[in-house]
């Protein structure tokens, strides 16, 4: 119906983030639900706008396809690391809007998702016909590496030599080594270039 504002609700990300985007959905005429109370705010949304983090857009996507709120949903992407795009595609996630898309774009996977119709970012849609990679490491990172392994591959991916990661972790030289060792192994991945392009890839550090 013409000048009805169609109503969102806005969740996950930060509250920076969720008052910055709903400043400027507001400037394009679309209305927001009061967040205060969640339940009648998601009752009263038509449409669900989810901010996922920088630091782990995987796992907040594993949290939407988890925890759905029955309403049509847009996952907004803040980077579009490969491990993110793969867990969108797991789940069949229908809307999917990426950190690469023109902020005008919102405007239009909004009112395409109000008129009964999925959003895909050209960027999962070329995501999603690629062929999935072999997965060597048999699941995500972090349920294969042990958290100071986590921890040393960071610091490898940022250029530090295994005496500052040493240095910076506390552990020995032969200890950060030992880690290296079991990190390459894990990942099938033998020389430090390719770690960074894993790390990176896979949204553990930035390039």
């Amino acid at each position: 119906m013409q000048g009805v504002s169609p109503m969102l609700v806005v969740t996950g990300g930060c509250p920076l983030q969720r008052t910055t985007l709903g400043n400027w959905l507001r400037a394009q005429g679309f209305a927001l639900a009061d967040t205060h109370n969640q339940q009648p705010a998601r009752d009263a949304a038509q449409i669900g706008l989810f901010l996922c983090s920088e630091h782990n857009p995987a796992a907040d996507l594993e949290a939407l396809a988890a925890h759905h709120a029955g309403i049509p949903t847009i996952a907004i992407l803040s980077c579009n690391c490969d491990r993110a795009l793969a867990v969108a595609r797991t789940h069949a996630l229908p809307n999917v809007f990426c950190a690469d898309d023109s902020p005008e774009r919102l405007s239009f996977a909004i009112r395409t998702m109000l008129g009964g119709a999925h959003y895909r970012s050209p960027s999962f849609q070329a995501f999603l016909s690629r062929e999935p990679a072999g997965d060597t490491t048999h699941g995500p990172p972090n349920r294969v590496l042990t958290p100071r392994e986590l921890d040393v591959l960071r610091l490898l991916a940022q250029g530090y030599s295994k005496k500052k990661i040493a240095a910076s972790l506390h552990l020995s030289v032969k200890t950060v080594d030992n880690h290296s060792t079991s990190i390459m192994s894990k990942l099938n991945i033998h020389n430090r270039v390719d770690l960074a392009r894993y790390a990176i890839r896979e949204g553990l550090a930035t390039a």
